[in-house]
């Protein structure tokens, strides 16, 4: 288990810092999802999302996971109607323009948008070495995540074409890498 960031998780009120090493193990289990060490890494030593990520920096996978997991857990809390394709693509136009606004208006907007067609849009900080912007997974077969980090601005990364773009793909392809 030394591939999970203890103290990130300690930082994002995850794990308590008073526990037992023992104890710590147990609780990461649970938050990870995963009933032992076996199964975490099944899971989540090669995480089935697709992530735009800088080159210029090496990807911890533990901590990679952990930001993972941190979305899907808000995700899950986002009442989504079923995925749909051609939803989504209106969908992400109507966002591309929205990026114009201040984000009070564009973050809200976004997250009903994405919701209104299968899609839970979740922001989660940037964990140490994990250099990716965003990433996209599909949670079940109709609902897929977007996760963005706090890493730049988020209404630049939405307003970028080639991010629109690898979103796009990833949805219609149910892809699990960019």
């Amino acid at each position: 288990m030394d591939n999970i960031p203890t103290k990130d998780l300690i930082n994002q009120g995850v794990l308590d810092a008073s526990q037992s090493k023992a104890d710590m193990v147990g609780e990461a289990l649970r938050f990870y999802g995963v009933a032992n060490v076996d199964a975490w890494k099944d899971v989540w030593e090669d995480p089935k999302v697709a992530a735009r990520r800088s080159d210029c920096f090496e990807t911890d996978i533990g901590a990679a996971s952990a930001w993972i997991r941190l979305g899907e857990l808000q995700a899950q809390d986002i009442a989504c109607a079923p995925y749909q394709a051609d939803g989504f693509k209106a969908v992400m136009q109507k966002i591309r323009d929205l990026t114009v606004k201040e984000p009070a208006v564009f973050l809200p907007a976004m997250r009903e948008l994405c919701a209104s067609c299968g899609v839970a849009f979740v922001m989660v900080p940037e964990l140490k070495n994990v250099p990716w912007n965003g990433a996209t997974k599909w949670l079940t077969p109709s609902k897929a995540m977007i996760l963005v980090s706090l890493r730049g601005k988020s209404e630049d990364i939405f307003g970028s074409p080639s991010f629109m773009r690898h979103i796009t793909y990833s949805m219609e392809r149910r892809n699990d890498s960019i």
